[in-house]
C-alpha cells in the first residue's frame, strides 16, 4: 500500500458521507461534526482535508459535474448511431447514479435549497457539454431517426428530471410496484423504453423522411 493511500482512503470516505448527509439533512443542516463522526475520524481529521464547509461541499459538487464533464463528450465521440448513442449514455448515467443513489438526492436536495447558486455552478460546469447533446439531436432531426416535433432542450431536460427522481425513490419504488419483482431493475428498463419511444421516429416515419 502507498503512503498516500490512508489519506486517499480518508479523503474518499469523507466526500462519501458528505454526498449522503448533504443529500439527507440538506447543507445548513448538516455540520462538519456529523460527516466526521459518520465518515469514522474526528473533526480535525476532517479539517486537514477540507478547511471549511463550504470547501467540502464545493468538491462534492465538482465530483459530481465532472463525471458527466467526462461521460457526455465521451458517449458522443465512441457511437454514432443514435439509438446507440442514447443507449449508451443513459447506462453510463444509470451505471453512476446506481453507485450511490444519494448523488441524485443531493441534485433534488441543490434543486431545492439552492436553486440560485446550483443553477449557477450547472450552467457554467455542463451547459456546454448538454449543448451539444441538444445538437446531436438535432443532427438526428435532420437526418430523419429523431420526431421531428422533439423539442430537443426540453427532452434534455426531462430526462435528466426522471433519472434523478427515479434513484433518488430508490428506498421507496417497490411501494409503487408491489406485484412487480425486480422492481428496480424493471423501472430502468421502463425509463429506458420512455426515453425511446418520446426521441426516436417510428421506421416508416424516417423512410418517409428519405
Amino acid at each position: 500500500m502507498s503512503a498516500n493511500q490512508p489519506r486517499t482512503d480518508g479523503r474518499e470516505r469523507i466526500l462519501r458521507k458528505a454526498t449522503e448527509l448533504f443529500a439527507q439533512g440538506g447543507y445548513e443542516g448538516t455540520s462538519l461534526s456529523q460527516i466526521a463522526e459518520a465518515a469514522g475520524m474526528k473533526k480535525p481529521s476532517l479539517l486537514y482535508h477540507f478547511d471549511s464547509k463550504e470547501s467540502l461541499r464545493q468538491e462534492v459538487l465538482s465530483v459530481f459535474f465532472a463525471h458527466w464533464r467526462s461521460l457526455l463528450p465521451s458517449v458522443l465521440a465512441q457511437t454514432r448511431s443514435g439509438e446507440d448513442r442514447f443507449a449508451v449514455l443513459m447506462d453510463a448515467c444509470f451505471q453512476f447514479l446506481t453507485e450511490d443513489p444519494n448523488r441524485a438526492r443531493l441534485f433534488i436536495r441543490e434543486t431545492m435549497d439552492n436553486p440560485k447558486d446550483f443553477c449557477t455552478e450547472m450552467t457554467e460546469q455542463l451547459t456546454p457539454w448538454l449543448t451539444l447533446v441538444s445538437q446531436a439531436i438535432e443532427e438526428g432531426q435532420r437526418s430523419g431517426v429523431v420526431r421531428q416535433d422533439v423539442h430537443a432542450e426540453s427532452f434534455v431536460l426531462h430526462m435528466v428530471r426522471l433519472a434523478m427522481t427515479h434513484f433518488a425513490m430508490t428506498g421507496v419504488t417497490g411501494a409503487f410496484m408491489p406485484t412487480t419483482k425486480n422492481c428496480g431493475a424493471r423501472s430502468l428498463q421502463e425509463l429506458l423504453r420512455i426515453g425511446q419511444t418520446a426521441l426516436f421516429a417510428p421506421q416508416q416515419e424516417r423512410r418517409d423522411h428519405g
